[in-house]
């Protein structure tokens, strides 16, 4: 898959129904996937492991800051850019590091 792939076009509320139409055995495989507009694939998946419809994460890395503390950075970094002492990437990526170190965060670098 390309990197500019997107996934998940489908919607939770239809995978929902076509498990419920496939465990009911109202519709078959091919047919609810059609009519539903998700992938067979995972249809498949969920009703073998006996899922229900759950939204998960789409996978990719997990963030290291919330995004509260993220806002924070950002608005350090235009404070100190408003005073005319703008932070190199070397800065920011110092200061981040220093920030994990003091508040014993993983770093995933």
């Amino acid at each position: 898959m390309s990197s500019k792939a997107r996934r998940q076009l489908w919607e939770e509320k239809n995978m929902a129904e076509a498990l419920r139409n496939v465990r009911k055995k109202k519709m078959g495989w091919q047919l609810a996937f059609k009519i539903f507009n998700v992938p067979a694939t995972t249809l498949r998946r969920r009703f073998k492991n006996n899922c229900n419809s759950t939204k998960g994460d789409l996978g990719g890395k997990r963030p290291v800051f919330t995004r509260e503390i993220e806002d924070q950075f950002a608005q350090h970094i235009k404070d100190m850019e408003a005073k005319f002492f703008g932070l190199t990437l070397k800065d920011l990526k110092k200061l981040i590091f220093e920030f994990l170190s003091k508040n014993n965060i993983k770093k995933p670098f």
